[in-house]
């Protein structure tokens, strides 16, 4: 029974170890966000450094902050190959790239600064479309927090574009010609490892049973 159960769990978790074909079809499609405009310019395989050294421009009027967005259009990026082997434990969350060519519009939101250094967004306040006047640059620390804050990406729901001319029969081929084929090969990984690890356990307890046995016969013996 314990292996029977045991089968059924590892065919049903290695049901989405090969998903190649959701960012092959995200290929199609785009939609409208704002990012910040540091999240935007960023090299996405450099690492994120949270330094304390004026190193994040931003816009200063009065006693208040602003820092500087980008609203365009977004599609959502995968990173190979874990976008496929999401049932093995990794991340299928997809990061936004800008579409090549889209309009892109400057926006402003009003963000906090403590001690020269970036707090987070202002609760209430959203991305503007233009600055108070009098607004003048000014450095604080904060690069790698702004990328790290979350609150600075805004993307609405992703809409079927020109792309999707190729890029859903080509998720539809992935799916049939990659992914099916993986799922079934990694299911039967899976099932193979678990039977070899209750064969395993079964070897083992057979063997720790004739010698407990053995030990109670000569137990016996020398009792006699």
């Amino acid at each position: 029974m314990k292996l029977f159960v045991s089968l059924i769990l590892a065919l049903l978790c290695s049901s989405c170890v090969s998903r190649l074909c959701v960012p092959v079809r995200a290929l199609g499609e785009s939609g409208a966000g704002v990012v910040s405009r540091a999240e935007l310019e960023r090299d996405p395989f450099a690492p994120v450094q949270i330094s304390r050294v004026p190193d994040l421009r931003l816009m200063r009027v009065g006693p208040h902050y602003y820092l500087e967005g980008v609203r365009t259009k977004f599609y959502r990026s995968y990173v190979f190959p874990y976008a496929g082997m999401a049932g093995l434990g990794f991340s299928d969350k997809p990061d936004y790239e800008p579409v090549s060519g889209a309009e892109r519009v400057s926006v402003w939101r009003r963000v906090a600064v403590r001690n020269g250094c970036y707090a987070g967004v202002v609760s209430g306040c959203g991305w503007e479309e233009s600055l108070p006047a009098g607004a003048a640059p000014v450095m604080v620390a904060g690069y790698g927090d702004v990328l790290c804050d979350r609150n600075l990406c805004e993307h609405g729901p992703q809409h079927t574009d020109w792309h999707a001319v190729y890029a859903y029969p080509l998720a539809a081929a992935t799916a049939v010609g990659v992914d099916l084929p993986g799922t079934i090969l990694g299911s039967a990984m899976i099932g193979v490892a678990v039977v070899w690890l209750e064969i395993r356990d079964c070897i083992g307890l057979s063997k720790r049973h004739h010698l407990k046995s053995a030990s109670q016969i000569d137990a016996a013996s020398g009792a006699d």
